[in-house]
Formats: structure tokens, sequence, C-alpha cells
């Protein structure tokens, strides 16, 4: 291989090498990050959906295409994850 000594030109400049490592932040993986994104917009739309409907539930339930049955089980997966449900 040709050197930078070999055309006469001086090494190129070595940058400084540290030996402490720096922390990272805490973030999550791409997937867990699009996973929990998608959730919590997921969640803002039923709570959108159920103002729409001025709180009613079995209406909010028909537009979003499930029973009421089903938008009582995603509430309270809402509120199990922490979510304040305020209609």
């Amino acid at each position: 291989f040709i050197q930078p000594q070999d055309l006469g030109l001086a090494a190129p400049p070595q940058a400084e090498v540290r030996s402490e490592r720096l922390p990272l932040p805490a973030v999550e993986s791409g997937k867990a990050a699009l996973r929990a994104s998608g959730k919590w917009a997921e969640y803002q739309h039923v709570i959108d959906t159920i103002r729409k409907f001025d709180g009613h539930k079995t209406k909010a339930a028909a537009s979003l295409g499930m029973t009421s049955r089903a938008l009582r089980y995603r509430l309270n997966a809402m509120r199990e994850q922490g979510i304040e449900l305020n209609f």
C-alpha cells in the first residue's frame, strides 16, 4: 500500500482517544419505541372518540368498530397503564 510518507505528505492528524466511557441515555429500542408510540396513539384515539360522543361508550365503541365489552376491556388496560380517564 502507498503510505502518506511515500508521497512526501504529512501523516493525517490522529484523533485523541479517551479511555472513559460516557453514559448513554436510556432510550427504548426502535421497535419498542414505535410500538409504545402506536399504543399511545391508539389510546388517544379511543379517548377522543369517547369525548366526541359526550362520554357515551356504546356509541363510541360502535364508531371504533368494537363491542362495548371490548371497549371496557381496552379502558381497563388503559387504566392499568396509569392513564387517567376523564371524559
